[in-house]
């Protein structure tokens, strides 16, 4: 291709006639090969003199790099879901206020604030939850689609790859969703105790 050339070794002895032997060895393992075990065996098996490095070890600056970007992006998203948590939480409390007749009607019957909160928190955990499922199952489609497809292409002259790689790890399967959690409750929470505060009485009387 446009980067490699397979040639013979008296071939390459012949156009590189200044080097007295080879700068090294390049080894290519299949995508489910455990490069890790690879690199194990081969150390074992070779003389110390010999340095036998994997491609993280090579380009750590790059891996380096995409760890600090995973990183970034988990903060990035938990900025995304904050504004949306803040989103729902104005949406519970403007709803609250326009059901506060009804609220005021339920204190009065004999109806706890624990159990206004409890209402209040449900609706929030039932609107936040559509919006975590429907997000997380297509974040799982779309690691999955470019798993398989490659719907997000890489040009492989440049990045030795020829797709964006997606790996999901089990802990990012877990935080996110917690992060998620974490920040309905927090809002619904706030919303709830916003709509008991105004007392039972003065809730009857209020105008929607």
């Amino acid at each position: 291709d446009d980067r490699l050339v397979y040639v013979p070794t008296v071939v390459g002895r012949t156009l590189f006639t200044r080097k007295g032997g080879w700068d090294g060895i390049d080894l290519r393992l299949a995508p489910q090969a455990e490069f890790t075990e690879v690199v194990k065996h081969l150390k074992s098996m070779l003389p110390p003199t010999v340095k036998v490095r994997s491609f993280s070890e090579l380009h750590e600056g790059l891996f380096q790099a995409m760890r600090m970007e995973r990183l970034g992006s988990l903060a990035i998203l938990s900025l995304i879901i904050l504004v949306a948590c803040f989103n729902l939480a104005s949406t519970l409390v403007l709803v609250s206020y326009q059901k506060i007749r009804e609220i005021g009607i339920l204190r009065t019957l004999g109806t706890s604030a624990a159990g206004i909160q409890r209402i209040i928190l449900t609706q929030g955990f039932m609107v936040g939850g559509v919006g975590l499922v429907a997000g997380f199952m297509l974040g799982l489609g779309l690691v999955f689609l470019q798993q398989r497809v490659g719907i997000f292409p890489l040009p492989e002259e440049i990045y030795f790859m020829n797709k964006v790689p997606m790996v999901l790890f089990p802990r990012d399967v877990v935080v996110v969703p917690l992060i998620a959690v974490s920040l309905i409750f927090v809002s619904a929470y706030l919303a709830s105790r916003r709509a008991v505060l105004i007392q039972p009485k003065e809730a009857v009387h209020m105008e929607k």
